[in-house]
């Protein structure tokens, strides 16, 4: 969040179940408008493949979002 406060294009990632409390820091931080991206939260049992695939879920979209930055 420092950066997006210094003007420098930031996306704040989290996990679905801490999404609310996400948006909640970035309004405490002067950042209501900060992009919060969301990643599913692992499921018990996850292997390697499946940490990736839900990684790989949300690159674009932070991609997407640190370009299209106003």
């Amino acid at each position: 969040m420092r950066l997006e406060q210094k003007g420098v294009p930031a996306v704040l990632v989290s996990h679905d179940i801490f999404e609310k409390a996400a948006h909640v820091q970035a309004r405490a931080m002067g950042l209501p408008s900060m992009k919060v991206v969301v990643v599913p939260y692992p499921k018990p049992g996850e292997d390697k493949e499946g940490t990736r695939r839900r990684a790989e879920s949300i690159l674009e979209e932070i991609a997407n979002s640190l370009v299209a930055h106003p």
